[in-house]
């Protein structure tokens, strides 16, 4: 799949993002969600758990903090894909580029793929919400 910088980012419930550990060009992507952590598609990606697409000059408006971060970053196009955990948005996995850029179906299906997790990370959460320690927070 065609990207130059791609990102995982995650989020509590209306609160800002932060780039996961795992961001594959911490200089760029990362960086977007440093200078504007309570705005950008990652955000809109997680509140409506569905895939959102930007040309990134035409978004002042939308992401005002954002934007400046983006293009100083060289980012033209953005896709945010939602990471779901236990059928919930948690997180999103962002795919920046350079150039504006129109991912094929199939390109579309592979990010949707990606940003599943894998059986493994689900048991975890599930174990982690069960533990008594976190039971005794609520």
């Amino acid at each position: 799949m065609p990207s130059c910088a791609c990102g995982p980012t995650r989020s509590a419930p209306g609160g800002p993002c932060s780039p996961s550990p795992a961001t594959c060009s911490p200089a760029s992507s990362s960086n977007c969600c440093r200078h504007s952590p309570w705005e950008g598609p990652y955000l809109d990606c997680i509140a409506a758990d569905a895939l959102v697409t930007a040309d990134i000059a035409a978004e002042e408006e939308r992401w005002p903090r954002f934007l400046p971060a983006a293009t100083g970053a060289g980012f033209r196009t953005v896709y945010a894909f939602p990471l779901r955990l236990m059928n919930r948005a948690v997180g999103g996995l962002n795919l920046f580029h350079r150039e504006r850029t129109d991912l094929t179906s199939s390109q579309l299906q592979l990010g949707r793929g990606l940003a599943v997790p894998g059986p493994t990370q689900e048991h975890d959460q599930r174990r982690v919400e069960r533990s008594p320690s976190r039971r005794s927070r609520h």
